[in-house]
């Protein structure tokens, strides 16, 4: 009756022994608690940071989706799609599914971490990402992480080098660029053009609306028209606008549906039907954009 209690006695024995064996074969020491605690507290400094990156992260992605045009799409994209696929963050998109998962590792590694589920990190991490990413946003933080951070990474450009690269095309009747010289008497102006070319435009076809973007010389704005070569015999292109936009970034999210008409357009001369003939000028007034007929 005394054997099985003896072999069991025996078999704690030769473990116990294989343990010490072990400990000694690798030299393992005893770590002071101050060690612990530091690596705990590390992981928490991490994960925190990991989640203000997030944070500034979330805010250059805000900022990306709200400048990147949805309110012209019809205007310079054919399709929905081909649009999105363009003007996706993707960068942003990646940095941030990474940020998040970098503080779920963290936050997991603390002392109490190992406890709580995935789902339940993850989801906190995300709430609070969102929460400071709306911060970050609206204070500004978020432009100039896209642009000063993002135009310095190789293959991607910010959004709003994108938008210029949109509205450089004066030949499909796109047009943006700074306005360096602005005669209201002969509805005159002249645009520097983000493309480096100057261009000669006249505000006579221009509803209220669109002449009001036009407030001073040094504004940057967008364009819509139809481009045509010199006639004067001078080097300057000529641009007749139709639609004049605003081009200054956004702080607040966009109208999808486009900017309404505030009143009718009252002029003295027949317009120019070279604005009838754009593309897409049946969008234009179905979304009432920029300037009234």
């Amino acid at each position: 009756m005394n054997e099985i209690p003896s072999q069991q006695s025996n078999a704690s024995q030769d473990f116990a022994l294989k343990v010490l064996d072990r400990i000694e074969e690798e030299r393992v020491v005893p770590r002071p608690r101050w060690q612990f605690t530091m690596k705990n507290r590390l992981f928490w400094v991490l994960g925190v940071l990991s989640v203000i990156v997030g944070s500034l992260l979330a805010a250059a992605l805000v900022f990306a989706l709200v400048n990147a045009g949805w309110e012209y799409r019809e205007i310079t994209h054919h399709g929905f799609f081909g649009f999105a696929s363009q003007i996706l963050p993707t960068l942003w998109i990646v940095a941030l599914l990474g940020a998040l998962l970098l503080a779920y590792e963290n936050f997991r590694h603390t002392s109490r971490g190992y406890r709580v589920s995935l789902i339940v990190i993850l989801g906190l991490c995300f709430m609070v990402v969102v929460f400071g990413g709306a911060l970050f946003y609206f204070g500004g933080a978020g432009r100039l992480i896209e642009e000063e951070v993002g135009g310095r990474i190789p293959m991607y450009r910010p959004v709003m080098m994108q938008q210029k690269m949109m509205w450089s095309r004066p030949e499909q009747g796109l047009l943006a660029g700074q306005v360096i010289e602005y005669d209201k008497v002969q509805s005159l102006l002249r645009l520097r053009g983000f493309d480096g070319n100057t261009y000669l435009l006249t505000t006579k076809d221009l509803a209220d609306d669109s002449l009001e973007v036009l407030t001073e010389v040094g504004e940057s704005v967008r364009v819509m028209g139809a481009f045509a070569k010199s006639t004067d015999g001078s080097n300057v292109p000529f641009f007749r606008p139709c639609y004049v936009f605003p081009w200054e970034p956004r702080h607040s999210l966009p109208k999808i549906h486009g900017i309404v008409c505030t009143g009718e357009r009252i002029i003295q001369e027949p317009r120019s039907t070279d604005c009838k003939g754009l593309v897409p000028h049946e969008a234009l007034q179905t979304l009432h954009f920029g300037a009234c007929r």
